[in-house]
């Protein structure tokens, strides 16, 4: 009988237990609700301040509009990649390396756009640097650049940005890196193997300038790498060539050379010779961002999840 009385009284002290515990929290949700109440005059002016504050920030906040083009990664020469595949052993016991079906062209010049060297020289070679690093905003009524003037004078071309920590107070190549980095999106579709190149800038007109850009340079980039080591892979065959009177070894130079020569002549012959562009860039007529809607909401719920933590830890304390 004990141990049933026991039991009974256990189970009636853990009922009471748990009936005060619900009904502490019903009193302290009720005190929350009452405190948030009370101040409801500053929870909603807290709120309203945060979302003006909200509304002003991302009317500042420049318009960022994005240019894409489209591209396909040229198609592998049969008729050469069954040459290298026949003779790809010999020309690699004479140092040379030929192109093969399925090459790594394409993920080549995936690097290379992004590379420094390919990016500083791109920035050079169009004179990029003051839109690149100074651009303030775009005005759209007369379609002019607004340099930001603490930074880049347009008028005099002369740089006085203290913040790049030189004596000429001009952006180094790290800096244009780094900034056209941030510009620059390169996505592969793994299904079709398409290649998009996006451009994110201040001008729509900028930015369908320099996508277009990129894609011409990048091919002429890689055709002239191709050309310079196809030159050098068939005056060193040439070389090899005069050095030996093996009739075997003859014949085998004499290809390797006639299949370096179809190489540079097809090089020499392509404009697009490591991207195709299926479709071009255009000048983007609405931005991606910033998000105004949505910084001037995250700006109110802020406020009023500020306002309201300020009261209650208030009236806790």
């Amino acid at each position: 009988m004990n141990q049933v009385d026991n039991k009974v009284k256990q189970s009636h002290d853990i009922n009471t237990y748990t009936q005060d515990n619900s009904g502490n929290d019903m009193i302290d949700l009720l005190s929350l609700f009452s405190a948030l109440w009370e101040k409801k005059k500053l929870i909603t002016a807290v709120t309203f301040l945060f979302t003006l504050a909200g509304i002003i920030f991302s009317l500042f906040l420049p318009n960022i509009y994005q240019s894409t083009v489209l591209l396909a990664p040229t198609q592998d020469r049969t008729e050469i990649s069954a040459m290298a595949n026949q003779f790809g052993g010999l020309a690699s016991l004479a140092g040379i390396k030929l192109g093969q079906q399925g090459d790594n062209t394409t993920d080549i010049a995936i690097a290379s756009l992004k590379s420094r060297e390919f990016i500083n020289e791109f920035i050079s070679q169009h004179h990029l640097l003051p839109e690149l690093m100074a651009l303030k905003k775009w005005n759209e009524k007369n379609n002019q650049l607004v340099f930001n003037s603490d930074i880049y004078d347009s008028k005099t071309n002369t740089w006085h940005g203290k913040q790049f920590y030189n004596e000429s107070n001009k952006p180094t190549a790290s800096d244009a890196y780094k900034a056209f980095s941030k510009i620059l999106s390169i996505k592969t579709d793994k299904e079709t193997g398409f290649i998009s190149l996006s451009i994110n800038l201040k001008s729509p007109y900028l930015a369908e300038k320099w996508a277009t850009w990129l894609v011409e340079d990048i091919n002429h980039w890689m055709k002239v790498r191709k050309i310079d080591s196809t030159k050098r892979n068939i005056k060193y065959l040439e070389e090899q060539l005069s050095k030996t009177s093996v009739t075997d070894m003859v014949t085998t130079f004499n290809k390797l050379i006639e299949q370096q020569t179809k190489q540079l002549m097809l090089a020499e012959a392509q404009n697009e010779y490591a991207f195709q562009t299926i479709d071009r860039a255009d000048v983007p007529q609405e931005k991606v961002k910033p998000h105004r809607l949505l910084i001037v909401i995250a700006s109110m719920f802020l406020g009023l999840i500020l306002s309201c933590s300020f009261v209650w830890i208030r009236r806790v304390i």
